[in-house]
């Protein structure tokens, strides 16, 4: 019973994290209000959920609606944290390719290190 609750939660959470992440594609029509609701349910999407899936996806949201110092900010905290983490290392490598190359060109290199084969 307790795991079909779990999975009840955690069904729950990708329905509030993908509704969010879907309004990322019309970011020019996003209000302040609307991003910040969408950053907390991106938040709530992590109850009970031990991954770093959601903290990535709040990343790209981050990067897509024009937040690309928060995104970048958050990317850092989760390469530190998580240092095989792809996906943070993959929002790094895009939230500093303008504005911090050479920390972009270290990103590329530690993805390349965890996915030879790219």
């Amino acid at each position: 019973m307790l795991v079909l609750g779990w999975a009840g939660v955690l069904l729950r959470n990708h329905e509030l994290g993908e509704d969010a992440l879907a309004r990322s594609f019309f970011a020019a029509q996003l209000g302040e209000d609307q991003r910040q609701r969408d950053l907390q349910d991106l938040e709530d999407a992590e109850f009970l959920d031990p991954s770093s899936s959601w903290d990535v996806t709040a990343a790209n949201y981050l990067l897509l609606t024009g937040e690309v110092r928060a995104a970048m900010r958050a990317a850092e905290q989760m390469v530190r944290d998580e240092p095989e983490n792809i996906s943070a290392w993959s929002v790094l490598q895009r939230a500093t390719a303008e504005g911090d190359p050479q920390r972009s060109a270290e990103a590329a290199a530690e993805i390349k290190r965890l996915n030879p084969r790219g």
